[in-house]
């Protein structure tokens, strides 16, 4: 039972530190600790458990850049963690239920509703 239990807490950092790399991708190395500041401070969100509480750092990124923009930035991390596992995504870019995905994602980091790609 402890193997599993680690295995979920190293998963869970490995995809809260991919989601904080994601955001200064997108936003730059400031814009991206700036956002996450904000998300400690007033959403209190610490950037060690955007794994373990998703959905609410899909509020806070949607309370704090709107939901188009939120959106978009749900989806870029859909796609990049479907290529980080070395998978096709069939995740739609426009959907606004990627947040589903990444949730998905933490329970099964083989995952994220995406099909293996073809090696050929």
């Amino acid at each position: 039972m402890s193997v599993v239990i680690d295995n979920l807490e190293r998963s869970d950092g490995a995809l809260s530190q991919f989601i904080e790399e994601s955001l200064k991708k997108i936003l730059g190395e400031m814009g991206g600790e700036a956002l996450l500041r904000q998300f400690e401070r007033h959403h209190s969100l610490d950037r060690k458990d955007l794994a373990t509480k998703l959905e609410k750092f899909a509020k806070a990124l949607e309370d704090v850049l709107g939901s188009k923009s939120a959106i978009l930035i749900g989806n870029f991390l859909v796609q990049e963690f479907c290529h980080k596992l070395g998978r096709k995504c069939a995740h739609t870019q426009n959907s606004s239920d990627w947040v589903d995905h990444l949730i998905d994602a933490r329970r099964n980091l083989s995952g994220v509703s995406c099909p293996k790609l073809d090696p050929t």
